[in-house]
């Protein structure tokens, strides 16, 4: 089995929280940059978790553009900045 981990693209740096951070348009052009490189790399991606931050859903947007994935998502509040890994297991 292998294991992707896609970071989020850029995010501006104010907004009412966290959680709420868009990404910038540079951040949207790197997601699509990395979206486009996957695709040449024909990887089968079995299965996606996201994090329920704006930037990370705004980023597996892009990405579902440039790449045919699974259909469904698992949203995991786990995978934010004060996730508890051992929740997942």
């Amino acid at each position: 089995m292998q294991v992707l981990i896609m970071r989020h693209g850029d995010a501006v740096l104010d907004a009412i929280t966290d959680a709420e951070r868009p990404l910038t348009l540079c951040g949207k052009k790197e997601s699509l940059q990395v979206a486009s490189w996957l695709n040449e790399q024909s990887m089968n991606i079995e299965q996606i978790l996201v994090s329920p931050y704006l930037r990370a859903t705004q980023t597996l947007d892009i990405t579902l553009e440039a790449l045919i994935l699974p259909g469904e998502q698992e949203v995991m509040p786990e995978l934010t900045p004060g996730g508890d890994a051992v929740l997942m297991t």
